[in-house]
């Protein structure tokens, strides 16, 4: 399964929407993908998502991290407002997450995103990694159930 992400700032909005744009992998054709997406279904489901990462700017961009949190170059941060949707795994499958830059108040900044219009980018980062995480752990339990017991036998007696 292959993911596009786009990050987008339009309006005081900082967004970001996945999408599926193709099915297969090094050794699943796309229909084969197909199948097996349809033959055991999985579900993201946001409220089981711990929205929690350290932040860093690289280059001005946030980016999340594994580093250690030192409130100085790296903070920590969590979406603590996603509402809650459960999303089938399957071709159609994508994530739209935005934040309003204007709605937030200045006591969410520190030293790492000193400006809101960072705080929206980073919120929208860290909800981009998060779900793809998601998905790679769930594309693993669901490819980890590929076998060979589908097909017909047959059997002279």
């Amino acid at each position: 399964m292959k993911l596009d992400q786009k990050f987008n700032v339009e309006n005081d909005i900082a967004s970001v929407d996945i999408m599926v744009t193709s099915l297969g992998t090094a050794d699943l054709t796309s229909e084969q993908e197909k199948e097996l997406l349809a033959n055991y279904n999985k579900y993201i489901e946001y409220s089981k998502i711990q929205f929690k990462g350290n932040i860093k700017l690289n280059n001005g961009v946030p980016e999340v991290t594994t580093d250690p949190k030192d409130d100085s170059t790296i903070v920590e941060l969590e979406i603590t407002d996603v509402t809650n949707e459960r999303k089938l795994i399957n071709e159609d499958l994508a994530f739209h997450f935005e934040r309003d830059v204007t709605k937030y108040p200045d006591t969410v900044l520190n030293t790492v995103l000193d400006k809101k219009e960072l705080y929206a980018q980073a919120q929208c980062v860290l909800f981009a990694t998060k779900v793809k995480e998601a998905v790679t752990e769930k594309l693993a339990e669901i490819r980890a159930l590929n076998n060979t017991f589908e097909g017909t036998t047959e059997y002279t007696l």
